[in-house]
Formats: structure tokens, C-alpha cells, sequence
């Protein structure tokens, strides 16, 4: 700002003190920014002058996956300057949207959510759109026409492949030693879209070999499916194999096979992987015999990169991202062997 040149030295010097003082105060504000305010420009640290930035993350459950895509989605942001503020709904619909309030009051530049439900989750991502808050969806999103309306980008396992991955080998299993026919028992979570994909690949899968499905039931929390496995044993007590839609259900599965004395024969066939599926592809028991996993860490670096993108105002293209799992089997113990090693990294 100019001065007159009719004003005094004093005046001078008062007005240059006020600026330095304004000056010092900012920079003293500036340092002590909390990571919660928000303090970033939409592009993120490494392109708002090291300020740093926070973005919500949502987990649905404790397990492992959500674990991978948080440290992955920590780690990149983490090189921007921005840090993530980690919050588990446990899978409830009234606490994910208090969550995704907290996370607007907090200032977060960005909400990564794997939505409840598509209905219901509505409410709370419409919020944050208000607020001026980018959405980035990841293992589940809103209906198609409310994702596309709502959220930056769907970032997803290709859970239709995770299936087929995982019935192609159990397609061969039964070829081998079975002689092509089998009586298969389902443990699905029907209820999300992620789970129907899952179990409409392993079951195409089968196409062709001569497999009776004889039970498909709700299943996918651990004690939940070794209930339900518990039954189908009895229930069908000529059962070949179980196909199992989550690591829940693939734990809860073969601990019911293994505790029934005598049924070694039943094997199953997951989907997802942790280091606790990992480990019982190595055990003698010889109960799973593959899973496909989700690969969390690459959904997680994934929807940092959608993030920083629409932090910036940039469309994230393509908008749906489908991310290919890995494969693990009982015949390829050394795959399952590294795959733990990393886990313990």
C-alpha cells in the first residue's frame, strides 16, 4: 500500500510496525495449524506451499483390507504433507453418516468412503458435497445414476474376477478329483452388489462341469458362516466343496469342516485374502485350497491419486477403476509364503 507524501516519519513507522506485527502473526498462526483445519489449497501439500491437509477415511470393518488401502492411502498423502484421519462405522449406517459429519466439521480437504449402502449413505455424501468436500467411493459406492452424481470416482476391486480366479481352479480341483462332478455349497453376502459380482464369476466359473449347487446361503462374518457351515454339513452331508465370498466366511467355513471329525474331504474355495487365509493355504489340514485377494494397497495408492486430482478441480477419468486381485493356492506355497512376508513389512 502507498502513503501520502504529506504524512510524518511517525505515522510511517506506526503503520510499518502494524504491518509487521499483522505479518508476524500470520506466520506464527500459520505454524501452529492444526493437520484437522484444513489448511491446504484443493491441490494438496505438495502444491499449497508445504501447508499441511487432512482427508477422512472410512473403514466398514477391523480387518485387514481396510488396513492395507489406509496405510497405502497414509503413505501417499503423507508425501503431499497431508495426513488421514482413519474412522471405523463397523458397518452402521446411523454412525457413518455422524462420521462423515465430524469429518466435515473437522475440515478434512477429502472423504474416502466405501458407502453402507446405497440408499441410505446418500445422506451423508450429499452433505459433503455441500460442504464443498470432493467424495472419492472405493469397494462400494451409492446406485449408478447417485454415484455418478455425488462422488469424483469408484475405486474397486474387479470382484466379478476375484470370483472366476478362484472358480477356475476350483473348476479344475474338480475335473482332477472329483472326475468332473461335485456338490457345492455357497456362503454368500448377497446383499451388496460386490457379492453377487463374486459369486456369479466363481459360479460361470463351473460352467459346463456336471456341480449341483445344494445350499447358497447368507454367510460372511467368521461365526456367522461356521454356523452356517455347521448345518450345511448336515443338512447335506455328501458335500463336496464350499465356495466361501469373503475372508469371514473362509475362516468361519474351514474351522466348521475342520471341528467336524472325519470330513477332511470337504475343501474351500475363498475369496480375499489376510495373513490368517494366508497361513491356512500352508497348513496340513488341507482344507482351503485357493483364494483370490483384493489388492488393498493398490486401491488405497489409487484413491490417493483420484483425491489429488479432484482436491485440484481435475476430473478423475475413468471414473470407474477396476483394480485386479492376486491369486494364491495351496500349489503354489511359495507365492503364499512372500505374500506374508510383505504382510509382516
Amino acid at each position: 500500500m502507498s502513503h501520502s507524501p504529506n504524512r510524518t516519519s511517525r505515522r510511517r513507522r506506526g503503520v510499518l510496525s502494524l504491518a509487521l506485527v499483522a505479518a508476524l502473526a500470520a506466520l506464527l498462526a500459520g505454524c501452529g495449524a492444526s493437520d484437522d483445519d484444513g489448511g491446504a489449497s484443493a491441490g494438496g501439500g505438495s502444491s499449497s506451499g508445504g501447508k499441511s491437509f487432512s482427508i477422512g477415511y472410512l473403514t466398514n470393518q477391523s480387518v485387514y483390507f481396510y488396513q492395507e488401502v489406509g496405510d497405502a492411502l497414509s503413505a501417499a498423502a503423507a508425501q503431499d504433507g497431508g495426513k488421514v484421519i482413519t474412522v471405523n462405522t463397523n458397518n452402521d449406517a446411523s454412525a457413518e453418516l455422524k462420521d462423515v459429519q465430524d469429518l466435515i466439521s473437522r475440515g478434512v480437504k477429502a472423504i474416502v468412503m466405501g458407502p453402507i449402502s446405497p440408499t441410505s449413505s446418500l445422506a451423508g455424501v450429499k452433505q459433503a458435497n455441500q460442504a464443498g468436500i470432493p467424495v472419492i467411493c472405493y469397494n462400494t459406492c451409492l446406485s449408478p445414476e447417485d454415484s455418478r452424481a455425488n462422488v469424483k470416482a469408484y475405486i474397486e476391486a474387479d470382484n466379478a474376477d476375484l470370483g472366476s480366479e478362484t472358480g477356475r481352479y476350483a473348476a479344475d480341483y474338480i475335473r482332477r478329483e472329483l472326475g468332473g462332478r461335485a456338490q457345492v455349497a455357497l456362503l454368500n453376502c448377497d446383499e451388496f452388489d460386490i457379492c453377487r459380482q463374486r459369486k456369479a464369476g466363481f459360479k460361470e466359473a463351473l460352467r459346463g462341469l456336471d456341480v449341483d449347487f445344494v445350499a447358497d446361503q447368507t454367510g460372511y462374518a467368521s461365526d456367522t458362516a461356521a454356523k452356517v457351515t455347521q448345518d450345511i454339513l448336515t443338512a447335506h452331508p455328501d458335500v463336496d466343496a464350499i465356495w466361501t465370498v469373503n475372508d469371514g466366511a473362509t475362516s468361519g467355513a474351514r474351522a466348521a469342516v475342520k471341528a467336524k471329525t472325519g470330513d477332511d474331504r470337504v475343501v474351500v474355495f475363498g475369496t480375499d485374502i489376510n495373513p490368517q487365509i494366508a497361513g491356512y493355504l500352508l497348513t496340513s489340514d488341507d482344507i482351503l485350497q485357493a483364494t483370490t485377494g483384493q489388492d488393498g494397497r493398490a486401491i488405497g495408492t489409487r484413491a490417493y491419486a483420484a483425491v489429488r486430482s479432484a482436491m485440484a478441480g481435475d476430473p478423475v477419468t475413468p471414473f470407474t477403476q477396476l483394480v485386479p486381485g492376486s491369486f494364491f493356492s495351496r500349489s503354489d506355497p511359495d507365492a503364499v509364503r512372500q505374500y506374508l512376508a510383505r504382510a509382516k513389512g
